[in-house]
């Protein structure tokens, strides 16, 4: 049987990648479970993201808690 995990995800906007001195996160902390599969299966969607779209960025630590940012136009939506 399969532990689930707790995982914690932050919806948050950040400054641009290599802005100097900006380590302020402004967002929103969502707490929830996933099975190792699905923990799995959810980085590489967010590898294939970050592919696709460079001001998305995320870190995946060793106990499989990740952080998300990323940054919005002027018309709310993501670039």
């Amino acid at each position: 049987m399969e532990e689930e995990n707790i995982n914690k995800m932050e919806d948050v906007e950040s400054a641009p990648l290599g802005v100097p001195g900006n380590t302020e996160l402004v967002g929103e902390e969502m707490e929830f479970s996933l099975t190792e599969l699905e923990i799995d299966e959810l980085i590489t969607k967010l590898c294939l993201l970050k592919t696709n779209r460079e001001p998305f960025n995320f870190d995946v630590d060793e106990e499989n808690s990740f952080l998300i940012s990323y940054e919005e136009t002027e018309e709310g939506e993501l670039e």
